[in-house]
């Protein structure tokens, strides 16, 4: 239960500075920049990332490439084109797995495999090793955790959800915010509106409620249903 409350705490937080319109349109303003910095629970469940930057020190691959290696997982390379504005991904052979089309390319480990979180015209995906798409390039915003193989997608209608590898929805994309909580928990909250109150639950991996909340104005007056 202790754990329950600290992530509904969390969440209730970040949905204390995002309801402060009193509409519906000013809801989703409010909540914009918070849906693109998100405070996860746990830093420590944050899925694990090598990502490109000009700073990342040379690799030397043992097979000769047109184009410039950057990181490494797993004997796959994350490659730069010559400009190094555009990045794919190639095997230890030298063979093309993604093509150089894509303006971010990192490495993610969840908790069965390691993942390419990539950009493609300003939008995210997530694709496997072996370049077999597994999430599409269609959010603003995608988190994962080493501790499931799900992740959190955020909309441009400022929108939050959480999708599983097989494409599969675990909680629709239609909360205010959504965090990976300690454990095997999920919280998610809707910040209230002129017709509705907010409110906030807790849901196991699968996308079954566990323990639902209802928020009100002042933070710490927290009810249990």
């Amino acid at each position: 239960m202790k754990r329950i409350m600290a992530t509904i705490l969390t969440l209730s937080l970040c949905l204390a500075f995002s309801a402060c319109g009193t509409g519906e349109d000013s809801v989703l303003t409010d909540t914009s920049a918070e849906l693109n910095s998100p405070v996860i629970t746990d830093d420590s469940q944050v899925s694990e990332e090598v990502s490109v930057s000009p700073e990342t020190e040379e690799l030397s691959p043992i097979f000769e490439t047109e184009y410039i290696p950057v990181a490494s997982s797993q004997d796959c390379f994350i490659v730069g084109n010559e400009s190094g504005n555009l990045y794919g991904l190639v095997d230890s052979s030298g063979q093309l797995i993604l093509p150089c089309e894509y303006e971010e390319l990192s490495f993610q480990k969840t908790k069965s495999q390691t993942v390419l979180k990539v950009m493609s015209k300003g939008s995210y995906g997530v694709f496997d090793l072996e370049g077999t798409e597994l999430i599409p390039c269609e959010y603003t915003s995608i988190w994962l955790s080493h501790y499931n193989d799900l992740c959190i997608v955020g909309t441009f209608i400022g929108k939050q959800g959480v999708l599983d590898f097989e494409g599969n929805t675990v909680l629709p994309i239609e909360f205010d915010v959504v965090r990976f909580g300690y454990d095997k928990l999920i919280a998610a909250g809707k910040a209230a509106s002129e017709q509705e109150s907010g409110t906030i639950a807790a849901y196991d991996l699968s996308g079954s409620l566990v323990k639902e909340f209802v928020w009100e104005s002042n933070i710490q007056n927290i009810t249990l249903w």
